[in-house]
């Protein structure tokens, strides 16, 4: 079949699809950061971590950030080898990666690989293995099977210390030289194995030993089991195997085949569909109830798949999301886990898709079908049930055509008739039995006819609308001459008009808010300064205006002014807000001219959408606007129109990924979970660390495992103790914390989920930032025992100057006391000296005279002698007396200088002692 048919053909597969066949698809390589677009292997492990082995490294995928590892020269904890052949997990959640040459093991505490060791026989001295390594599997009691290019099989029990190698039950010696090119676990926990260019073989789990089942498929590339069957995929194409049970050992009947070429890669759908993946002829599906082959049905990435494209393996997540191999094209990501967004858009190559992508209005039919007016295409009518379009066109030929494709308002009045504007056609009315259109005019005495109508809308009276463009005016239905009459010129250039509950019409021009007097035409006007493109009244009859430039406005119908105003400043996605609708759980939803915001009127809180979250375009259109009965809404834009169930926006936060850390940095140095500022792992993630306080300079990056939100997730974080508030960042902006203080801190994130809203708080991280040496305990305890030693010795200084002030204040009364003691000894004395002098003058006296008068008696009488011993008594009384002066306090010695009269030859000082 020539290429151009098969791409014609998987086109008109992919249009007959139902709304729960739609999945998303993605390319994910290089760009996306992947190591090399050939890749080998896909695994998932516990954590659920993605793991990719390519020809140029290892890669491990959360979603967001893709971390490689490759071989590095001189490093005996890195890959062996660059080129992976295979991707498993143990028991104990290690990662087997086997390369070119050998196996490696991953250790995510250390985030290092050690190399794996083998035995001949169990118990043996192990040897490490250099030889490439096709296949590892670990069975669902936790054994591994691990199969080699040239060494046969080796098998590693759960609770063995080393892989050792199996023998072969024929031979009853290893399976050298071979190799082994699957192993997969079947049905009842037996497992199969295929060896290139022998067969197929079974593991006898009591013997330990191959035993040889099957010889007619040699050149095997892939097996998989499914209850009682083996589909193995060869070089030659795919076989089936059908397993017969015995006593002891399962059998395989003679195989069938069922295709021809060379089989690369196989996995099984829960539809109980097989998808082979080949050389060179793509990707096909076999039912294998019916064994019935067919292309499959992909989206973006189909063409490659039915035009030559190699498949060389497939895998199945643990949400079925399926990862397609390309060689040397990366991974094809199909998602059908949720798609909250269903969008429709004209294609080309495909009939049944919209006429045209730039959707201008959107109504529903009493059937529950949705008319899609377009700018230029005229005008499709969706049909829910059946998913497929009908078209309707100006037709210059026919005079029952629509009048103009360019399409600019459509109603469904009260009576089931469809009622369609256009920019230069006037208006149509859709008859349903014939299919046709009958035009009608606005009539204008006037001015000439009215053909760019802008509206059309119903009012409570059922008395039908038209606003024009252009020309100007509004316009209404006479019902009795069946045509669109003049109602008011003055009313020009109308972008919106909408009647509220109290029955009144209210009208948006480009500055003002219009209140229309149907009757008298007094008009008035409420300037709001900018074009008003949405007028909508909620359920608690507040009234919304949507302004093109303004943002969302909540306008008091009383007062006549504006009572709040939203703009992107309070979290709205664009500040031209063109379209309002709500849903059942009274949310308002504004499509803008840069994506979808659903606004909570109770919280004032803002959720918004793009494109990137599955939206049709970040662009939406005037008046293309829906609410449908069943609840859901439809937004048109530039690029088709997006319909959803607003009921599917709850916010579920059971079910979201939790964030984790991704990388932590300590003053710009990476750290490890083995790391000494590692106080605390989860498994193997830190969740406590202590940090001197010189070092207090956290970087931190945070992720989220999630594949469907990839791009859209951002987390809020809190450090307790640090900031105040909840703070945004996304997964490849680091959160750096400067110059933490002393003390304990604990980080609390939360992650957004697809539909806007923020998950279940977590608390990440505690951090413990150790005090400089001056705030430390031991400074404490030093700060403690000099205070002690301080007080200590003043405690002691006042004790010693007590004591000695009690000791002088003692001597002193002790000198006072000897004091007065000696005072009155000395006053004793003085008085006794005193008695001596007196009697003493009165002999000398007397004598002096004598002597004088009669000097010769006086020598001669012994007089002499007398009167000088007298003299000399005097002097020492005279002494007696002069030490007391000197002795005395209370006396103080003055120095004078007596002259003599100027016949002296020389002054004599004399000191004199003078009491007081």
């Amino acid at each position: 079949m020539p290429k151009s048919l098969l791409l014609f053909f998987f086109l008109l597969c992919i249009a007959g699809r139902t709304k729960a066949d739609q999945h998303d698809e993605r390319l994910f390589d290089i760009n996306e950061g992947l190591s090399n677009n050939s890749v080998r292997c896909i695994f998932q492990d516990h954590y659920g971590y993605m793991w990719f082995g390519t020809y140029d490294g290892l890669n491990r995928y959360d979603g967001s950030i893709v971390k490689v590892f490759r071989n590095r020269l001189k490093d005996d904890y890195s890959l062996p080898h660059n080129y992976i052949y295979c991707i498993a997990e143990d028991a104990q959640n290690n990662i087997w990666v086997g390369t070119g040459q050998g196996v490696a093991i991953y250790n995510a505490l250390s985030g290092k690989f050690a190399p794996a060791y083998y035995s001949s026989k169990r118990g043996d001295k192990p040897y490490q293995l250099t030889v490439a390594v096709n296949t590892i599997v670990r069975d669902s009691k936790g054994n591994l099977f691990i199969g080699t290019n040239g060494a046969g099989m080796f098998y590693k029990g759960k609770k063995d210390k080393y892989p050792y190698q199996i023998l072969n039950s024929e031979k009853k010696q290893p399976l050298t030289n071979a190799n082994i090119t699957s192993i997969v676990e079947g049905n009842q926990n037996h497992v199969w194995i295929t060896v290139s260019g022998i067969g197929l073989y079974h593991f006898d789990a009591q013997q330990k030993k191959l035993v040889m089942v099957n010889t007619e498929t040699k050149l095997t590339n892939c097996m998989l089991a499914k209850e009682n069957y083996l589909w193995v995929g060869t070089r030659e194409g795919l076989y089936q195997f059908s397993i017969i049970y015995g006593n002891k050992i399962p059998k395989v009947s003679s195989g069938k085949k069922l295709s021809n070429g060379n089989v690369l890669s196989l996995l099984l759908n829960p539809e109980y569909k097989l998808w082979i993946g080949t050389e060179g002829r793509g990707l096909s599906t076999l039912d294998l109830k019916t064994l019935q082959f067919s292309q499959n049905k992909l989206t973006q990435y189909g063409a490659n798949y039915t035009s030559g494209e190699t498949i060389p393996y497939m895998y199945s997540d643990k949400d079925n999301r399926k990862w397609i191999a390309r060689l040397n094209g990366g991974v094809v990501i199909i998602d059908s886990t949720k798609k909250h967004f269903q969008t429709f858009s004209n294609n080309p190559l495909i009939q049944n898709s919209l006429a045209h992508d730039y959707v201008s209005c959107l109504t529903e039919k009493a059937s529950g079908d949705i008319w899609v007016g377009t700018d230029g295409g005229g005008i499709s009518l969706y049909s829910v049930k059946t998913n497929r379009f009908s078209h309707f066109r100006h037709d210059p030929g026919k005079s029952n055509s629509l009048s103009n494709n360019l399409v600019t308002s459509i109603l469904t009045d009260r009576a089931g008739n469809t009622w369609i504007s256009t920019f230069g056609g006037g208006i149509n009315r859709y008859h349903e039995q014939t299919q046709s259109f009958k035009r009608y005019h606005c009539i204008n005495d006037k001015g000439p006819e009215s053909n760019y109508i802008w509206l059309i809308y119903q009012d409570h009276q059922d008395i039908i609308w038209a606003t024009a463009v252009v020309d100007g005016g509004i316009y209404k239905l006479n019902t009795q001459n069946d045509q669109f009459e003049l109602f008011d010129a003055s009313l020009s250039d109308l972008n919106a008009i909408k009647e509220d509950s109290f029955h009144q019409l209210w009208a948006g021009t480009s500055y003002d808010l219009v209140k229309i007097d149907t009757r008298a035409k007094k008009h008035i006007y409420y300037p709001v300064g900018k074009p008003v493109r949405a007028i909508f009244e909620d359920r608690n009859k507040n009234l919304w205006l949507g302004t093109e430039g303004g943002g969302l406005i909540l306008f008091d119908r009383v007062k006549g002014k504006i009572k709040a105003q939203f703009s992107d400043a309070e979290g709205l996605c664009n500040n031209s807000v063109l379209n309002i609708l709500q849903d059942d759980q009274g949310y308002l939803w504004l499509s803008t001219y840069n994506g979808l915001s659903r606004f909570e009127p109770a919280s004032k809180a803002f959720s918004n959408y793009y494109s990137e979250n599955g939206l049709s375009s970040n662009q939406f259109s005037y008046n293309a606007a829906l609410r449908l009965r069943s609840g859901e809404m439809a937004f048109g834009s530039v690029k088709g129109f997006t319909l959803f169930n607003p009921k599917n926006f709850s916010s579920d936060k059971a079910n979201l990924p939790p964030p984790y850390l991704s990388s932590v940095y300590v003053n710009n140095r990476f750290i490890s979970a083995t790391d000494e500022l590692v106080d605390q792992t989860n498994q193997e993630r830190i969740s406590e660390l202590t940090v001197p306080y010189n070092d207090a300079v956290l970087s931190l990056t945070f992720s989220s495992i999630d594949f469907s939100d990839k791009g859209k997730i951002k987390f809020a974080y809190h450090l307790e103790g640090g900031n105040n508030g909840w703070m945004e960042t996304t997964a490849s902006s680091p959160v750096t914390f400067l110059r933490l203080t002393d003390g304990k801190y604990i980080l609390h994130i939360k992650r957004n989920n697809y539909i806007g809203g923020w998950g279940a708080e977590h608390r990440l991280l505690i951090i413990n930032v150790l005090p400089p040496w001056y705030r430390s305990w031991l400074a404490y305890l030093c700060y403690a025992l000099l205070g002690s030693a301080l007080i200590y010795a003043y405690n002691a200084y006042r004790v010693r100057q007590a004591n000695l002030n009690y000791e002088i204040k003692a001597a002193q009364a002790n000198a006072q006391k000897e004091k007065e003691l000696s005072e009155k000894k000395f006053a004793f004395f003085t008085n006794v000296s005193h008695e001596f002098r007196t009697p003493l003058t009165l002999i000398i006296n007397p004598l002096k005279d004598y002597i004088q008068h009669h000097p010769a008696s006086g020598s001669k009488g012994g007089l002499d002698l007398v009167y000088q011993n007298a003299k000399r008594l005097l002097k020492l009384v005279d002494q007696l007396l002069l030490f007391r002066k000197v002795g005395g306090e209370s006396e103080d010695l003055k120095i004078a200088n007596f002259l003599f009269p100027k016949s002296a030859k020389k002054s004599i000082s004399v000191s004199l002692a003078r009491p007081h």
